[in-house]
């Protein structure tokens, strides 16, 4: 913005804007001053300065005080073309209140405390900022030191077309410069925002503003203020000096981000880390690795830092999004001072505390409303100079008109002079010539007359071969729309011959269907009568079917018995052969070899050794018999059973199906014709499936009763 030079009539001013390449612009030449914001120690007017919106910012205690005007020019520096601070254009001066006023740079979406929820709610663009922020207080730390009043409404937003910056403000001294006029102790800020050691009454130091970069760290990532839900005063600065913090919700921030932040907030300043170090952490998460580095070469903490921002929930966690009616987010004198505070973190009576809100409440009450009313009386100032400027400008424009209007008469009759001067001389010539003229105007005349028929004959032609062009050109459009209406009548034509052989098809197939249909129905009325007849039947087979399950039954228990009298034969047999092991046994038979050899020596019972001998092998041949006997009956008895019941469970499968058929075309009404000779074939084999079975199973229980009588 190019602003035109000029002097302020103090040599300290002039000489300040001499050596920061400031401007003194008169403060008439601002335009549509309207009040825009107050804060602790200053109050904003927004104004026009050839088309380029300007800011006005006025501090009231420090102006027609050369001393300390002097003292303050003298401590600031001013740091222009930045892209990270905004630019201060110059000074102004009041004409009534006679106070200076700085002019700044106007940021189009004011601070950044209002502008939160414009920020993309993805942890991309919540970093970016918080670069930005940093890089600028960095550049602020090395050309001028620390700033006195570091919070979000000294960041400012500016959009620009399709970007937006971030700006800081606010970095000179007036802050700490309005403490000197002020009782020793008191402390001026915003609390939550506050250093523990700066309201403990400590000097600002570079660690300070590493603390207050930590609140806005919170409340990017959560989208509020901190501290919102209490009240700022006495007992919140006196927790941030024990250690208390704005919540953090677990799971909600990435951890990497907590711990940078924590480390930011410790109590003890010198554990925070330095600017630069938190600039360079943040730029690492910001600004990707080079591209010509490997994935295996990037570090691996930086690698889980950047996950975590990944997947970490977007948005904001709203912890509490209601303010404290006594929270306070402006900067301003406390109502308490660093002593005071001091004394009650090195162990005083917890009454002191008491007394002292009581006190301090009432002070804190009539302060307020002194702020209010210093409030209301400089909008009034500025009401009324914007009303005499209003007046002076009306005056101003009224005289102007008057001028205007008194030379615009005065070239008005002059002009009229000059006017009448010249028709006076066509008058008289018009009366010399009329004479000469008047023969030719008849012909003139005439001559018109022809030229107009020859004319309206002509403009008539014309308009008849527009007509014919016309008409030609409809006739044209009319004849392509016959010919389109033609093609596609003959297409319909075609269609409708194709529809109609389809149709004639179709009917000839609803015909044939219907004698189809009449047939069936005819055959159907008939496989009916043979269908109850069927059922008759089937009903029968099923009764015989359930019978022969009820004798199977009877057989299983049968068997049961036989199985144990089987069991007890074979105990039988059990103590023969142990009778027969033991006639066997060595000791016995040597026995019977002598006494036979006893016996046969002396020539007796040689009959009855013989006759033992006879029984002894045909008891062995017995119980081999029945052994065999028993094997087979075992063996006989298993494959019949088995038979017995693979014929039981086909009799049913034939019997099911047998029904199924009946149900199918009783019910579904298909119209098939049944095969009776098939059907008449089915039964005949299930009634000599039957009787085959029922003689089986009498042979097979005279067999059981036969070998159980045995």
């Amino acid at each position: 913005m190019h602003l035109v030079f000029g002097t302020s009539g103090n040599k300290t001013i002039d000489q300040f804007i001499f050596d920061n390449y400031l401007k003194w612009i008169p403060y008439n030449e601002f335009k549509n001053i309207k009040y825009l914001d107050a804060g602790g120690f200053s109050i904003i007017y927004k104004a026009v300065y050839k088309d380029y919106e300007v800011v006005l910012k006025h501090f009231g205690y420090f102006n027609n005080l050369d001393e300390s005007l002097n003292e303050f020019l003298n401590e600031w520096k001013i740091i222009n073309e930045s892209d990270k601070i905004i630019n201060i254009y110059g000074f102004t001066k009041h004409p009534i209140t006679s106070d200076y006023m700085l002019i700044m740079e106007y940021a189009n979406k004011g601070s950044l405390r209002g502008c939160l929820t414009e920020i993309t709610n993805n942890w991309e663009q919540k970093l970016y900022r918080l670069y930005e922020i940093i890089a600028g207080l960095d550049k602020l730390h090395k050309d001028l030191g620390v700033h006195y009043d570091f919070h979000d409404g000294n960041i400012l937003y500016v959009k620009c077309e399709c970007t937006c910056r971030i700006y800081i403000s606010d970095y000179f001294k007036p802050y700490q410069f309005a403490k000197s006029y002020l009782k020793k102790g008191y402390i001026c800020g915003i609390i939550p925002f506050m250093a523990p050691e700066v309201l403990r009454g400590g000097p600002y130091i570079l660690a300070s503003n590493i603390y207050s970069f930590s609140m806005i760290m919170w409340e990017f990532a959560t989208g509020i203020l901190p501290f919102n839900n209490r009240a700022h005063d006495f007992q919140l600065a006196l927790n941030i000096c024990k250690g208390e913090r704005p919540e953090i919700i677990e799971g909600t921030i990435p951890q990497c981000y907590i711990d940078l932040m924590k480390r930011c907030w410790n109590n003890n300043p010198l554990k925070r880390p330095t600017v630069s170090e938190v600039l360079d952490i943040i730029k690492k998460w910001v600004i990707p690795p080079d591209s010509s580095m490997k994935i295996k070469d990037i570090d691996k903490k930086l690698k889980s830092d950047i996950m975590e921002f990944i997947k970490a929930p977007t948005g904001y966690s709203n912890i509490i999004s209601e303010s404290h009616p006594q929270a306070c987010y402006t900067s301003r004198i406390l109502d308490f001072t660093s002593e005071e505070l001091n004394k009650i973190l090195e162990g005083s009576l917890e009454s002191f505390v008491l007394k002292f809100f009581k006190s301090k409440q009432k002070e804190k009450d009539s302060e307020q409303k002194f702020i209010e009313l210093e409030k209301i009386n400089e909008e009034n100032k500025m009401e009324l100079v914007d009303l005499r400027q209003k007046n002076s400008q009306f005056e101003r424009d009224i005289q102007d008109l008057r001028l205007d209007l008194a030379k615009q008469i005065k070239k008005f009759a002059e002009k009229e002079n000059t006017l009448q001067t010249k028709i006076t001389y066509f008058q008289n010539e018009i009366y010399e010539k009329k004479a000469l003229t008047s023969n030719l105007t008849e012909q003139l005349e005439l001559n018109k007359f022809s030229i107009q028929q020859i004319q309206i004959q002509i403009d008539q032609l014309k308009k008849e071969k527009s007509d014919l062009q016309e008409k030609l050109t409809q006739t044209e459009v009319n004849i392509k729309e016959l010919k389109s209406q033609h093609e596609s009548l003959i297409e319909q034509k075609k269609q409708l011959e194709i529809e109609l052989s389809q149709s004639q098809v179709i009917c000839n197939q609803m015909e044939q269907e219907k004698i189809d249909l009449h047939n069936m129905m005819r055959g159907f009325l008939q496989d009916q009568k043979f269908t109850a007849k069927l059922k008759a039947k089937c009903a029968k087979l099923k009764k015989e079917i359930t019978q022969l399950e009820q004798k199977l039954n009877n057989e299983e228990q049968i068997k049961v018995q036989l199985t144990q009298a089987i069991q007890i034969k074979e105990d039988k047999i059990n103590e023969l052969e142990q009778i027969l092991i033991n006639i066997v046994n060595k000791e016995e038979l040597s026995v019977l070899e002598k006494r036979s050899v006893n016996e046969s020596t002396s020539g007796k019972n040689t009959e009855k050794i013989h006759k033992e001998k006879e029984e002894t092998i045909g008891l062995q041949q017995e119980i081999s018999k029945t052994s065999t006997s028993y094997d087979a009956s075992s063996k006989g008895q298993v494959l019949y059973m088995s038979n017995f019941d693979k014929v039981i469970e086909e009799l049913k499968q034939r019997f099911n199906e047998l029904e199924s058929s009946l149900t199918t075309n009783s019910e579904k009404g298909n119209r098939i014709h049944l095969d009776f000779s098939m059907m008449a074939e089915e039964i005949n084999l299930l009634r000599n499936s039957l009787d085959r079975l029922e003689l089986r199973l009498k042979q097979e229980e005279n067999e059981l009763k036969n070998l159980a009588a045995d």
